[in-house]
């Protein structure tokens, strides 16, 4: 199911968050967790991608760490608190994608490394 029929049936504000990560530069949209490994392999540790989740307003962020290990860490929009969240004992939130990909990575901004795409030139 597409991420990008959220916007159909939301208010301005979803039409806002849904682009904040659909023009992230680390968005990726339709991959799964695998082929997230197969683009995070033999990356830095703390190299990212944003992905699409199963379900409208459901996303993953894929990482790289220790070099041989991945995370997929689920997180949502929440519509009513106006908040990116994950939920993984104690919920993390935060306003914008900027603030939020640090806080679930438990990483400082700067050592977030965001996967780019190739674009052809």
């Amino acid at each position: 199911m597409s991420t990008l029929s959220i916007k159909k049936c939301n208010p301005e504000y979803v039409q806002e968050k849904m682009n904040e990560i659909l023009s992230h530069p680390a968005w990726y949209q339709d991959l799964s967790g695998t082929e997230a490994e197969i683009l995070l392999r033999h990356k830095p540790d703390n190299t990212y991608l944003l992905r699409q989740g199963e379900r409208e307003g459901h996303f993953y962020l894929s990482s790289v760490y220790k070099n041989v290990y991945f995370k997929h860490i689920p997180f949502t929009l929440n519509i009513d608190l106006r908040i990116w969240l994950y939920r993984n004992g104690f919920p993390c939130t935060a306003p914008t994608l900027q603030q939020f990909i640090p806080a679930i990575m438990h990483l400082d901004e700067l050592e977030c490394a965001p996967l780019l795409k190739l674009v052809d030139l």
